[in-house]
């Protein structure tokens, strides 16, 4: 799986300015659809917001006295903070300059440690948390697995779409999240059924 990633993150690098500068162009700035997208994702892949569906599932777990429920949240949250925090300590080693500082500096390549603000576009800390979060929401509930991969892709894609990231940064994003929440999903399997036995 890793290969097939590391190739769709290439291809990903080599068209980040053809995307970019095609979302650039006035007109499509201001379709109506791309702003409420953009918008939404902002919002639905925010840390908090994502923090707090993971504590609606532990309080609700625990309210419905289900212990695999409540665990679950609670390695959820785990994979909020843990995903915030690296997505943070990555992007600030990496350096790399969000799409509207190429567009107005021709800024495109990472520079090496920053804190300025506008220098923290590499990976998507958006995309990263919303993807850490699907791989136990799948095992709560395996049949909608393809809706919670698809909501994390549109959130994803909406960074991409609202000129905040490049399509390679919320890959990687992906990736990485990914990789965190199947952490988590193992262990939470593993706490469940050390309770259970």
């Amino acid at each position: 799986m890793t290969r097939r990633w590391w190739a769709w993150v290439g291809a990903a690098l080599a068209g980040d300015a053809v995307i970019v500068a095609a979302l650039s162009v006035a007109a499509v700035q201001h379709w109506a659809w791309r702003i409420a997208w953009q918008d939404w994702a902002g919002l639905a892949g925010w840390g908090v917001t994502v923090a707090a569906l993971a504590l609606a599932v532990g309080v609700g777990g625990w309210l419905a006295d289900r212990r695999d429920v409540a665990l679950a949240g609670r390695w959820m949250l785990g994979t909020v903070l843990l995903s915030g925090f690296w997505s943070q300590a990555i992007k600030h080693l990496v350096g790399r300059p969000r799409p509207r500082l190429f567009l107005a500096e021709g800024c495109w390549a990472p520079t090496g440690p920053s804190v300025a603000g506008s220098w923290d576009s590499f990976p998507s800390g958006h995309a990263m948390t919303v993807f850490a979060v699907v791989p136990l929401l799948e095992a709560l509930a395996p049949r909608a697995g393809a809706t919670w991969r698809g909501l994390a892709w549109l959130v994803a894609l909406g960074r991409v779409a609202g000129g905040d990231h490049y399509l390679s940064d919320v890959l990687v994003g992906a990736l990485l999240g990914l990789r965190l929440g199947r952490y988590a999903r193992d262990r939470w399997a593993a706490e469940v059924a050390h309770a259970a036995g």
